[in-house]
């Protein structure tokens, strides 16, 4: 069954993939001439493999890492795929974007027992609010 795709999600690709775009030409390597990106998905699992109560303490701390866009506060304790969330935290904060939870869960909560969860999270990356 295919992934359902929604529209923030294909606009954060789009965003990463302009930004990734742009830094390749500014490297300006010649090895580069023949690289074309035609597209971007920022994904990663949280936690793996704890218990239920252990796995939502973790998540819950890298949700809180995300949403302040602390990026070096990651490891692949709390994502597997740190590095690829850190990245495009670093770009969304000197963009000044900012994260906003979208969902929280882990696999006890959708999809069976609860002695070895893997933890699901999802941001939506947005302008920051303006304070008035």
């Amino acid at each position: 069954m295919a992934q359902r795709r929604y529209p923030r999600t294909a606009r954060l690709d789009e965003v990463v993939l302009e930004v990734l775009a742009s830094e390749l030409e500014r490297l300006d390597d010649p090895r580069l001439d023949l690289v074309t990106l035609t597209g971007v998905d920022v994904s990663s699992d949280l936690s793996h493999y704890h218990d239920y109560d252990t796995a939502r303490r973790i998540d819950a701390a890298t949700a809180a890492a995300i949403e302040r866009a602390e990026w070096e506060n990651l490891g692949p304790d709390q994502a597997c795929g740190f590095l690829a969330v850190a990245g495009l935290l670093a770009e969304t904060s000197r963009r000044r974007l900012a994260p906003q939870r979208l969902a929280l869960c882990n696999s006890g909560d959708t999809a069976g027992g609860r002695d070895r969860v893997v933890g699901y999270g999802a941001w939506m990356v947005a302008e920051q609010a303006v304070a008035a």
